[in-house]
């Protein structure tokens, strides 16, 4: 339980400090932005539902492939950042999945210095 609200907080920092970075915004803002863009907020709708639909594994893939995607990727983590554990059991996720994923994400696209700010 603490290690995973350990995890739930540095998954929070980095998806914070990556729009910072990457983006000069909040991440509150870009979550803002994309839920008032209609197409958008749709293409995030539909994000979520494929992770109830056991495509969390192809997202993942998906956002590997295609760099125009990181801002969706971050609210991607952030929203399922916000899971309580059990729902994220209920769709076959860990908080460390999320981490290894959200890692192995900044470290295709160059990022992988953050990564040393954290003590995972």
């Amino acid at each position: 339980m603490l290690k995973d609200d350990y995890l739930l907080k540095m998954i929070e920092q980095i998806s914070s400090m990556l729009a910072s970075i990457m983006f000069n915004k909040d991440i509150k803002e870009i979550e803002t932005e994309i839920k008032e863009d209609e197409v958008h907020n749709d293409e995030l709708n539909l994000i979520v539902k494929r992770v109830q639909c056991n495509q969390y594994n192809q997202l993942i893939n998906e956002f590997m492939l295609d760099e125009c995607k990181l801002k969706l990727c971050l609210i991607f983590f952030n929203e399922l950042n916000n899971y309580s554990d059990k729902e994220l059991i209920s769709i076959g996720l860990t908080r460390n999945k999320l981490k290894d994923d959200l890692i192995a994400i900044l470290e295709k696209y160059g990022y992988s210095h953050i990564i040393d700010l954290f003590d995972f």
